[in-house]
């Protein structure tokens, strides 16, 4: 599997850096709180609901498979080699788009607008934390070629006609089984989702708030 060879070895990342997941469930958790706190506004609205939701498990499924299929490719060589086919040659980030596909799943599910902006916004800054350090990493430790591979190859939405797979793929099985274990983190998504919405439909919590 054409990969970029190893040149430097990277930077440290910084605390900011380090801290990024705290910074973005911080984001995060007080939309989610309006959210579960708000009735919802479309509760009788079943020709936008039931499309709303149906969307969600496409989302959640292809979020699922993006993952896996990139793992396939680099699971275990993360950092030791740039893997430029396959998923990685329709995106840079493959591993972090299929997650914010689970995420927008979520939010579908939750039918809440509030909690979609609050995910965007935690989604925004967890992932260009992240992606940019990364980027700054990996050029310092492969490159030119690295940033001959950014130039060709879009950062985080897949444009598919770009793709191209090679005949054989090396497989790291424990990186793959650690994927498959952490599948099964990725079920409760769906069930979180569903869950929290029957939570604001039922009006376990008191309806604080009139936010759609």
């Amino acid at each position: 599997m054409p990969s970029l060879a190893h040149t430097a070895v990277l930077p440290r990342r910084s605390r900011w850096i380090k801290s990024r997941g705290t910074i973005g469930l911080l984001i995060l958790a007080p939309f989610l709180a309006l959210s579960v706190t708000s009735a919802p506004v479309w509760t009788d609205a079943a020709w936008l609901r039931w499309p709303v939701e149906f969307a969600a498990w496409p989302c959640f499924v292809t979020g699922v498979a993006f993952r896996f299929w990139a793992a396939a490719y680099i699971g275990g060589r993360k950092g030791q080699a740039i893997s430029t086919e396959g998923p990685y040659s329709v995106c840079r980030n493959p591993l972090y788009f299929g997650t914010f596909l689970m995420l927008v799943a979520f939010t579908l599910l939750l039918q809440s607008l509030t909690f979609m902006l609050g995910a965007l916004a935690a989604s925004a800054v967890y992932l260009g934390m992240t992606i940019f350090d990364e980027e700054r990493r990996l050029a310092h430790k492969f490159g030119p070629a690295y940033l001959v591979y950014c130039r060709e190859t879009p950062r985080f939405f897949p444009r598919p006609w770009l793709l191209h797979t090679p005949e054989r793929v090396e497989v790291n099985v424990p990186a793959l089984a650690r994927e498959c274990r952490s599948a099964a983190l990725y079920l409760w998504i769906p069930v979180a989702g569903r869950l929290l919405e029957q939570v604001r439909e039922s009006r376990v919590l008191p309806a604080m708030f009139d936010l759609p």
